[in-house]
């Protein structure tokens, strides 16, 4: 079978020739690393917008308590709002998608919830 020409990498400054992809080896890296930081920025972002920390604030002063100490029989105060569905995987800022959570139990979800979607596109 003919191999397939090698065209260059499209990068324009790049002279790599590659035969698979859009990039090169050492762009393809690049590109994916960007990707990873353009998610997280967008993650700061709507984190720090005073829409969020008015939606934030309230959530809190209407629940409290965090949820996962709850079902442990604990009583313990809720310092953090939790997106169930990431807004970087198009979670809302709705009363459904949001849940109390103090910082131990905030962290330990994050942690796991980003081994489930694949590594952090968030959380």
């Amino acid at each position: 079978m003919p191999y397939k020409r090698k065209r260059p990498c499209s990068i324009l400054s790049c002279p790599n020739l590659i035969a698979v992809g859009k990039y090169c080896e050492v762009h393809r890296q690049n590109q994916a690393e960007e990707s990873t930081r353009k998610n997280t920025s967008e993650r700061h972002r709507h984190e720090n917008t005073r829409r969020w920390q008015k939606v934030r604030m309230m959530y809190l002063r209407n629940y409290p308590l965090c949820v996962e100490c709850g079902k442990q029989n604990k009583i313990n105060p809720a310092s953090e709002v939790h997106h169930i569905v990431p807004v970087t995987h198009g979670g809302e800022d709705t009363e459904t998608n949001l849940e109390p959570l103090c910082k131990s139990c905030h962290s330990k979800k994050t942690a796991s919830e980003r081994k489930a979607y694949g590594g952090i596109k968030s959380l």
